[in-house]
């Protein structure tokens, strides 16, 4: 399949699966949103506690708590099993639940293991800095390193991109397995992501400022309401578009998984 073929593809594959399970975006947009005010709940409680005012303006960027960030890996890894498994073997089921609890709780955990290899790789970057420099670390300095991390980061998330639609089709955490399959193809699979993701983020970016623009007249708490359920919404298709994404490439490049891809699986492109 050609380069501009898997971008294309991945943007139809995207909207095949908004139109055939619309009711299950949008319950985990909700949920995305809900883990949002849980956090948001949560702040308030704490700036009361100890007599600060809470600015809800904050909040858009302010990290998840640890039952936030837990219930959002398998809000996550909910739809994005359902997309895998929609596209790859052409399953339409109306249960909410994946077909194996295991698979979840699996797919949860290769998130995790993801995690670990991310917060790993950002402490080994930063603790040779802050070594070196102390607390003279430059603003250019720190871009540089954020740039480095990210980089670092995005590569062991391509890395093992195909273990994801893998486990949602029954395989194991075979890190060998997808290590091997990406070793050859990483700079293919670095330029899909990249030119599929790029439009993404830059249209949620305008569409973040245009709301912002819109609500500013508002209270505070109700442009702060708006923008977490335009997160909700973007985390939501954001984890489609990657589910897609990964489908196509798994489909074409994956070796040595546990095969359960019918060779008539729903969105199946010509090479």
């Amino acid at each position: 399949m050609k380069f501009t073929a898997y971008v294309e593809n991945t943007y139809i594959s995207t909207w095949q699966v908004i139109k055939a399970m619309p009711a299950a975006i949008l319950t985990i947009s909700i949920l995305f949103a809900i883990s949002d005010l849980f956090d948001v709940g949560l702040d308030m409680i704490s700036a009361s506690s100890t007599g600060k005012a809470y600015d809800p303006a904050k909040n858009f960027y302010r990290g998840a708590n640890w039952v936030s960030l837990i219930a959002n890996l398998y809000f996550g890894a909910f739809i994005s099993i359902k997309v895998y498994r929609f596209i790859l073997i052409g399953e339409e089921r109306k249960s909410f639940m994946p077909e194996e609890a295991k698979i979840l709780h699996r797919y949860v955990g290769l998130s995790w293991i993801y995690m670990i290899i991310a917060f790993v790789t950002a402490f080994c970057i930063a603790l040779p800095a802050l070594i070196m420099y102390g607390g003279n670390i430059s603003v250019t300095q720190i871009g540089i390193l954020a740039l480095i991390g990210a980089f670092l980061i995005f590569y062991f998330y391509i890395r093992l991109a195909l273990l994801f639609p893998a486990i949602s089709l029954g395989s194991g955490i075979e890190l060998k397995t997808a290590w091997r399959n990406s070793s050859e193809n990483f700079w293919d699979f670095l330029a899909i992501f990249t030119v599929t993701l790029l439009p993404v983020t830059l249209v949620s970016i305008i569409v973040a400022m245009i709301i912002y623009q819109i609500t500013s007249p508002l209270p505070e708490f109700t442009q702060m309401i708006v923008m977490i359920l335009f997160k909700g919404i973007y985390c939501t298709l954001l984890s489609v578009i990657l589910a897609a994404c990964c489908s196509l490439l798994y489909r074409n490049y994956a070796r040595g998984f546990k095969n359960l891809t019918p060779a008539n699986g729903i969105s199946k492109q010509e090479a």
